[in-house]
């Protein structure tokens, strides 16, 4: 049986409070998974679409939506896993049962 090394990454974009002053409605994140041996293929392919780079890399709040329209196409044709979870952070229902678990007994 052969093993090979896989990557997985995890960004986030918005903060998940349920105070009214909250940046957004929804909290959105975003899990990646890839073979090692397909990082330097796939970091060629998006890296100036994507903007990853050690030093100044491209931060969510500046993608346009064109740019995240070109990146879901482009991450179409990459051997990359996704996976992508949203979270509404104004649902009555999740503040509800949130606020039970955290009042003390």
């Amino acid at each position: 049986m052969s093993s090979e090394k896989i990557i997985v990454l995890f960004d986030e974009y918005g903060t998940p409070t349920l105070r009214q002053d909250r940046e957004s409605e929804f909290f959105i994140g975003v899990g990646a998974c890839y073979k090692n041996s397909d990082e330097l293929i796939i970091f060629h392919q998006i890296e100036g679409l994507f903007g990853l780079r050690n030093k100044k890399p491209l931060k969510n709040n500046r993608i346009s939506t064109e740019r995240a329209i070109k990146i879901s196409k482009e991450l179409k044709q990459l051997p990359i896993f996704l996976v992508v979870v949203t979270i509404d952070l104004s649902n009555i229902d999740l503040i509800e049962t949130v606020t039970e678990y955290q009042q003390p007994n």
